[in-house]
């Protein structure tokens, strides 16, 4: 534990992100309880304390203060829990939705949530197209992606998810050649790109961009369309 809390604040430290003594306390169980599922279940291929505490932690929290106070959240392909889990952690004014196609690891999401005390959080098995068709529809003020996929199709499944004037953020890598390619997808669905926050992360962990998405208008009915359709011809 005092090697993750020092790795944590020192991380932490260099990204402007403070935590009190509840919260490291929180961050920990939270990697033990992921080690540990990750026994039955492939969550992560990240087991070394550091870079669990920089790639997966740190990397998610970066996003923490990004979304508005007392929003109504939703995470797209929760996964494991990032960035969903350690944003929670930070944040207990948000109320969240974490959309998860796996069952497996939405049983894993509703384990950690009731482990870790997580008030107004849900974790629920479905595909982010089909909450966008649904009754989920236009209902958070904010939603995040870590997903491995073109920005032009993250849109299409995140924004109709949102309010008018809701975010979406976006977590990249250093490679940002999608953006640009992600305008006809943003004209389509009445999104504008708001900005785009790169940082480093420390330790020499790489670098790493937020790009926040916020949808101006009204989605038209026909979107999201179903995956494969997205997939195989994006905005």
């Amino acid at each position: 534990m005092n090697e993750f809390r020092d790795c944590l604040l020192a991380g932490g430290e260099k990204l402007n992100i403070f935590f009190s003594e509840g919260q490291i306390e929180k961050l920990y169980d939270f990697y033990k309880s992921v080690l540990d599922y990750n026994e039955k279940v492939n969550l992560t291929s990240i087991s070394d304390e550091k870079e669990f505490v920089v790639k997966h932690l740190l990397d998610s929290i970066s996003a923490a203060a990004l979304i508005p106070e007392n929003a109504i959240y939703c995470d797209i392909g929760a996964g494991a829990g990032f960035p969903s889990i350690p944003i929670l952690i930070m944040r207990d004014d948000l109320t969240a939705t974490l959309l998860e196609a796996h069952g497996k690891r939405v049983d894993f999401l509703n384990f950690a949530i009731q482990r870790l005390g997580l008030k107004n959080v849900s974790a629920v098995q479905t595909r982010a197209e089909d909450a966008g068709r649904g009754a989920l529809r236009g209902t958070f003020d904010a939603v995040t992606a870590r997903a491995v996929a073109a920005t032009n199709v993250l849109l299409e499944l995140a924004i109709p998810l949102l309010k008018k004037g809701g975010l979406f953020i976006s977590f990249k890598g250093r490679d940002l050649s999608d953006i640009p390619l992600a305008k006809n997808a943003c004209k389509i669905l009445f999104a504008g790109h708001k900005n785009t926050i790169p940082f480093e992360l420390p330790f020499d962990f790489g670098a790493r961009n937020l790009v926040v998405y916020e949808k101006r208008g009204v989605t038209p009915a026909q979107y999201p369309r179903v995956y494969g359709q997205i997939s195989k011809k994006p905005l």
